[in-house]
């Protein structure tokens, strides 16, 4: 006797990942013949999976059914894919000012742990910096993004941030004195950035001292004005500029 043809068919064609087994229905199968049909599972595309269990993990995949029993036949066969679940992505950053700490945003993955997202920060708007894990400290604007990794799950998001550049002042003494014939005056100024230090007179040839880096030679009685500077650098500002004072007395007479 001919077998009948089972009208098998299966309905559903994409899930998303929720952790359990996830496969399409399959219909048409004859009273009694539940336990006779054969199904099988197999990855297409990238997805590797060959099974008689349902698949769990993300990926595409064919499911197929065949019945060869108690006078029936019948074969179906059905793609389907279990699409990645996408999860909420928080990341708050704030402006800062530079310090000489790193600076890092605080990043939360709904329902996954650090190692199932990577967090990178990437330097923008003429900043050259990353893509790194590494948090950035210098001034500069940057942008972190955060990109799950878990091959079950999809999100991706990015937020902006600056680091402005720090002021800075000049500290030390503004009052310097020295003798005409006496050793060399040494100034003391400082900053977050090298001092350098000038005569506010031009004409050099009239002032009682001439300067060479942080040191001020005597070359006669009188008073001279200097100014000490700080430029600007990756992570200051330039300072306000210092006026000192050199006074040179006149070597005694004994």
């Amino acid at each position: 006797m001919k077998a009948k043809e089972a009208p098998l068919t299966f309905e559903g064609q994409t899930f998303t990942y929720n952790a359990t087994a996830q496969a399409p229905e399959l219909s048409g199968v004859p009273e009694g013949c539940e336990d006779d049909v054969k199904l099988t599972y197999v990855g297409t595309g990238d997805t590797h999976y060959s099974s008689d269990q349902a698949p769990v993990d993300a990926g595409t995949y064919r499911a197929v059914a065949t019945l060869d029993a108690k006078g029936y036949v019948g074969n179906s066969s059905c793609d389907f894919t279990i699409e990645k679940a996408p999860v909420d992505i928080s990341i708050e950053t704030s402006d800062v000012t530079y310090d000489g700490a790193r600076h890092v945003a605080a990043v939360a993955v709904a329902g996954l742990d650090t190692s199932a997202y990577s967090v990178a920060y990437r330097g923008i708007d003429g900043t050259s910096y990353g893509p790194t894990a590494l948090e950035p400290c210098d001034s500069g604007n940057y942008r972190v993004t955060v990109t799950v990794t878990d091959p079950n799950y999809q999100g991706k998001k990015s937020a902006e941030f600056s680091i402005a550049k720090a002021s800075q002042v000049i500290t030390g003494t503004t009052s310097y004195s020295g003798v005409y014939g006496g050793d060399l005056i040494v100034f003391n100024n400082v900053a977050q950035t090298p001092v350098s230090f000038e005569l506010v007179d031009s004409d050099d040839d009239a002032s009682p001292v001439s300067i060479k880096g942080r040191c001020a030679t005597v070359k006669a009685a009188g008073t001279a004005r200097v100014v000490a500077r700080a430029k600007a650098s990756r992570n200051y500002l330039a300072a306000e500029d210092v006026e000192l004072t050199v006074s040179v007395a006149p070597a005694s007479c004994w």
